[in-house]
C-alpha cells in the first residue's frame, strides 16, 4: 500500500491524506484525483480450457423424459486452451479481452466481446482481440508488450512520459523483463510491482472478477452441452446414425461472451476495486483477507461443482414437454419463427430441430397444392434440402474464417528495437525447447535411431547362439541397448543395467536366457578375495611416539 500510495503522490494521480491514522483500518492513506483516475489500471491474467478444468466434470449424459435413448458424451479438444488479460482503471472502465491462443483461433469477424471503456483510436467502445502465443497459450514478454502497445494504450488518451499512466500488477517474469520495461518508458507507463506469494489477497481480478467469469463460464458451458447432446440426439434418430457433435471453439467463445458481461461491468469493478482497497485507498483488505500474517489456502465454492449440473438439469426440464412444444421453450420461438443463425448458444441448437421440421412441413404443403408445377417443385425441393443440409453441417461442423487482428501503431517505431529483441528470445527458447525435447526422446525412444548396426549385432548375436548353444559373455548395458534399439523398444532415459535386463526377458526370453546363464557363471568363476595376512604377531610390535616442536612423529616397530 505505501508503494502504490508514494508512486501515485510522486506522479501527481492523488494526494496524501493528513488525517491519516495509521491504527484505523477504513482511514484513506491517500485521495485520488477524480481527473486522474482514468489513467490508474490494474489487470491480470487468467487460463481458459476447451477442455474441462481439473475437477470440473461436464454434463456426461442426458435423456429426455419418457424416451429411454441415451446419449453419448459431449466431448472437447483438451489441446485449445487461452490466456485472458483482463484490466480495469481506477475509474470503473474495464477494457475489452484480450486473449492469447495456443493454436489459430477460428473467430468470425463480427462476433466480438466489448469493453466498457473507449478506444482513442477508433471512439467506440474497444471490443477483444485475438492472437496466437506459445504452445501453453501463455503471456510471455513479447505477447504481453503487443497487449500493452496494441491494446492498453489506444485506451489512455495522450499517452507519453511527460503525460504517463500508471499500472498495478504481479511480478510476473513476463511484466519486468528488460525490453518490457523499456517499452513501458518509451511509452510513459508506470508500472508498480505488488509483493510477491500475497496476489491472490492484494489483486482485484483474483478476489472478485475471474471467480464471477469462470463459474459463470461453467454454467453457460453446461447449458450448451445439455442442449447440444440433445438436439444431437433429434438428428441421431432421424439419420439413424451418428453421434453427439463436440463441444468446438464456437461454442466456446459464445460461453466466454456471456459469461465475460457479468464479471467487468461498472458495478462489478468498483466492488472489485473496494475488495482491494484502492478505491477508496485503505488498508481493510489486507486485515479482512490476511488478518494474522498467515496464508490461507484459498478454498474452491461448493456451488461452483454444483452449478454445472444444476444448469443441465434446468436444460433438460425446459426440454421435458414432448416434441416441439419443449425445444420452443428454449428457442424462445413460436411456430412462426424461421431462423437459422448459430452463434454457439443453447437456444440456436435448439432452433436445429424445429427448423428441420418447419421446412418439411412447407415442402409438404406445396406437393398438395395443385397449383405448383412439378417443375417449380422440384427447384423448391432442392432449396429445401440444401437448407437442410446446411442446418445439419451447423450442428455437426464448426467452420471458421481467420479473423485478423487490430494494431495499434504510434509507438511501433520507438518500442521496435524491444520488440525485435522479446521476438528473437521467444523464438530462442522455442528452438532450445524443442532441440531439448528431440535429443531426450531420441535417447529415451529408440523408434527414433536409425538401427542398422544394431540389427547387423543382433544378427550376429542370434548366428553366435545357434552355433555354440550359449553366449561368450554376459551382455554389457551398451549392448542391451543395441538389442533394445534392434527391435525398436522404447526407453527410458539412462536406463540402467538391471532395467535393460529385465526388459530383455520381455523382448526374447531364449536370449535373456542365455545372458543370465552367463552371469550366473561368471559370478560363480569370479574367485574370492583372500584377505592379506601379516607375518609379525601382533604381540611384537611397539609403537613410540616423539614430540617435535615441528610436530609428533609416531614409529611401528618389531623385534
Amino acid at each position: 500500500f505505501q508503494r502504490v500510495a508514494r508512486t501515485a503522490v510522486t506522479n501527481g494521480f492523488a494526494t496524501w491524506n493528513s488525517d491519516f491514522d495509521a491504527n484505523d483500518r477504513s482511514s484513506e492513506m491517500i485521495f485520488w484525483d477524480e481527473d486522474k483516475k482514468s489513467r490508474v489500471f490494474t489487470f491480470d491474467e487468467a487460463k481458459v480450457m476447451l477442455g474441462y478444468e481439473k475437477g470440473v466434470r461436464g454434463v456426461r449424459m442426458l435423456v429426455i423424459k419418457g424416451e429411454d435413448n441415451r446419449r453419448s458424451a459431449v466431448t472437447a479438444n483438451d489441446d485449445f486452451s487461452a490466456s485472458v488479460m483482463g484490466c480495469r482503471n481506477l475509474a470503473g472502465e474495464a477494457l475489452a479481452p484480450y486473449f492469447v491462443c495456443t493454436k489459430e483461433p477460428n473467430i468470425e469477424d463480427g462476433f466480438e466481446i466489448p469493453g466498457t471503456i473507449t478506444d482513442t483510436t477508433t471512439g467506440a467502445c474497444q471490443q477483444a482481440q485475438w492472437i496466437r502465443g506459445t504452445k501453453k497459450g501463455s503471456f510471455d514478454g513479447f505477447a504481453f508488450a503487443t497487449w500493452l502497445k496494441d491494446h492498453l494504450a489506444p485506451c489512455i488518451p495522450d499517452l507519453s512520459p511527460e503525460n504517463p499512466a500508471m499500472v498495478i500488477c504481479d511480478g510476473c517474469y513476463a511484466h519486468t523483463v528488460d525490453e518490457v520495461l523499456e517499452i513501458c518508458a518509451t511509452m510513459g507507463i508506470l508500472m508498480v510491482i505488488l509483493p510477491p506469494h500475497c496476489t491472490h489477497i492484494l489483486q482485484g481480478e483474483d478476489l472478485y472478477h475471474f471467480g464471477v467469469f469462470k463459474g459463470a463460464f461453467r454454467v453457460e458451458r453446461a447449458e450448451i452441452e445439455a442442449m447440444k447432446q440433445l438436439a444431437a440426439g433429434w438428428f441421431i434418430k432421424l439419420f439413424k446414425n451418428g453421434v453427439a457433435t463436440s463441444f468446438g471453439q464456437r461454442e466456446f467463445w459464445y460461453a466466454i461472451k456471456e459469461a465475460w458481461k457479468g464479471a467487468w461491468t461498472k458495478k462489478a469493478v468498483d466492488k472489485g476495486l473496494k475488495m482491494q482497497g484502492l478505491v477508496p485507498f485503505n488498508r481493510a483488505p489486507l486485515w479482512t483477507n490476511f488478518p494474522n500474517h498467515e496464508r490461507k489456502q484459498p478454498q474452491r465454492l461448493a456451488s461452483d461443482a454444483d452449478s454445472a449440473t444444476q444448469a443441465a438439469e434446468r436444460c433438460a426440464e425446459r426440454i421435458s414437454i414432448p416434441g416441439a412444444p419443449g425445444l420452443q421453450v428454449i428457442a424462445r420461438s413460436n411456430n412462426s419463427t424461421f431462423e437459422t443463425t448459430f452463434d454457439g448458444s443453447p437456444e440456436s441448437f435448439a432452433r436445429a430441430p424445429l427448423n428441420m421440421m418447419k421446412l418439411t412441413e412447407v415442402y409438404d404443403k406445396l406437393v398438395e397444392n395443385d397449383g405448383v408445377t412439378d417443375g417449380d417443385l422440384s427447384v423448391l425441393k432442392q432449396l429445401i434440402l440444401e437448407k437442410q443440409e446446411e442446418i445439419t453441417k451447423s450442428v455437426i461442423t464448426t467452420i471458421r474464417k481467420r479473423r485478423n487482428t487490430r494494431r495499434h501503431d504510434q509507438y511501433d517505431e520507438a518500442t521496435a528495437p524491444a520488440m525485435a529483441r522479446l521476438l528473437e528470445a521467444r523464438e530462442k527458447r522455442e528452438k532450445t525447447k524443442k532441440r531439448t525435447h528431440d535429443a531426450a526422446e531420441d535417447v529415451r525412444d529408440a523408434r527414433f535411431k536409425d538401427n542398422t548396426e544394431d540389427v547387423t549385432f543382433l544378427t550376429a548375436l542370434y548366428a553366435h547362439l545357434e552355433d555354440t548353444g550359449s553366449l561368450e559373455r554376459t551382455l554389457t548395458a551398451i549392448e542391451l541397448r543395441k538389442v533394445m534399439r534392434a527391435k525398436r523398444i522404447p526407453l527410458p532415459q539412462a536406463p540402467t543395467a538391471e532395467f535393460l535386463r529385465n526388459k530383455l526377458k520381455e523382448v526374447d526370453e531364449r536370449l535373456y536366457e542365455a545372458n543370465m546363464e552367463c552371469l550366473s557363471m561368471s559370478t560363480r568363476a569370479r574367485p574370492k578375495r583372500s584377505c592379506p595376512t601379516s607375518s609379525v604377531g601382533d604381540e611384537t610390535i611397539r609403537c613410540a611416539v616423539t614430540y617435535h616442536s615441528s610436530g609428533i612423529r609416531v614409529q611401528l616397530t618389531t623385534d
